[in-house]
């Protein structure tokens, strides 16, 4: 029985060797905690366990996550979307710039050229760089999700209010994924 269990034991130590990268996948590839390659999809062999580690990055598919709301499961099933409701588990209001200015001397001084807005922002994103992904930061995910809340929090107090809830919608998408892209290749 020793046998058998030393041979079991043996087979799967062997196995840890053999690393098989999904399509759309890469894996990082580290020896003792140090990077040595980056995988492409395949097969691959490496030393075994607890020598040789690959960390799976998955490369193709669209990650997103939400700005300015937190999704409550419950209240995405129902069809009908009422304004005396809330739409999300938690929403969060975020300040916008107001370009309208009293003409009245005496409101001018109480007038505060700001509103309040709540936002409902998914944000999507695919994975480019594998290695830049998984070695330059701690948490890549939370990081950009960071730099994503930071970017629309600039943005809406730049902005006039009439014009991101109305015409101005589709360049504000435009611009928040330019400035969070600029943003996140720096950091």
């Amino acid at each position: 029985i020793a046998w058998i269990l030393l041979a079991q034991a043996g087979a799967l130590f062997l196995s840890t060797t053999l690393v098989v990268i999904e399509p759309g996948e890469q894996g990082l590839h580290e020896r003792f905690g140090r990077p040595v390659a980056t995988l492409d999809s395949g097969l691959h062999f490496k030393f075994p366990w607890p020598m040789d580690a690959v960390e799976r990055i998955n490369t193709r598919a669209v990650q997103t996550f939400n700005v300015g709301f937190v999704p409550d499961p419950t209240l995405e099933r129902e069809n009908t979307v009422l304004w005396t409701r809330s739409h999300y588990k938690t929403e969060f209001n975020l300040l916008v710039a107001s370009r309208e200015q009293s003409t009245n001397a005496a409101d001018a001084d109480q007038t505060v050229p700001a509103n309040l807005l709540t936002v409902s922002i998914p944000v999507q994103f695919v994975v480019t760089n594998a290695a830049a992904w998984g070695y330059n930061h701690a948490q890549p995910a939370r990081l950009l999700e960071q730099i994503a809340n930071r970017e629309v929090v600039r943005y809406l107090a730049s902005v006039d209010v009439d014009l991101i809830m109305s015409s101005g919608r589709a360049d504000a998408s435009r611009e928040l994924r330019r400035r969070i892209q600029e943003s996140a290749v720096q950091a």
